[in-house]
């Protein structure tokens, strides 16, 4: 009786070693050299610590809700630096993470927006705050709506 014999592992040829260093060599050089060129980032990851940020609900006459992204107030926050690892430059919105504007800097903005949107005769914004409640507590810190009148003159 044989026994079979197992296959041998494969080999490692050169050039893929050459291959491997060479993109260990790259992932180190690329970043210090050009700070952006894909995939490669020189941009640390959530290097900041935001204490506040805010969450903006939209709704149009009769309570429907509307996208913020329509009135700029979404979301354009990765956690990086301004102007690092992004890639491309962020839609404009009015939403800033780290910060909570008043209300009626919030209002004035979605009345500019308005003035475009004759459509929407008004729109309920509501603010909702996110932050510390005490006690090192995260959680929602404020809630504020308010109506924005705008849209047909």
């Amino acid at each position: 009786m044989t026994t079979p014999h197992p296959e041998p592992p494969p080999r490692v040829r050169p050039a893929e070693l050459v291959a491997a260093g060479l993109f260990a060599v790259a992932l180190a050089a690329v970043p210090a050299l050009c700070h952006e060129l894909y995939p490669f980032s020189f941009a640390p990851m959530f290097s900041g610590s935001p204490q506040v940020y805010c969450t903006y609900h939209v709704r149009g006459p009769g309570g429907k809700e509307l996208p913020p992204a329509d009135f700029k107030l979404h979301r354009v926050y990765n956690a990086n630096p301004p102007g690092l690892g992004v890639g491309r430059a962020p839609e404009f919105s009015f939403d800033r993470f780290g910060e909570a504007p008043p209300p009626d800097a919030v209002a004035a903005h979605v009345k500019g927006v308005l003035a475009g949107r004759p459509d929407l005769p008004f729109v309920d914004v509501t603010q909702e705050v996110v932050g510390d409640t005490g006690g090192g507590r995260v959680g929602v810190a404020r809630t504020e709506t308010f109506r924005v009148e705008g849209g047909r003159p």
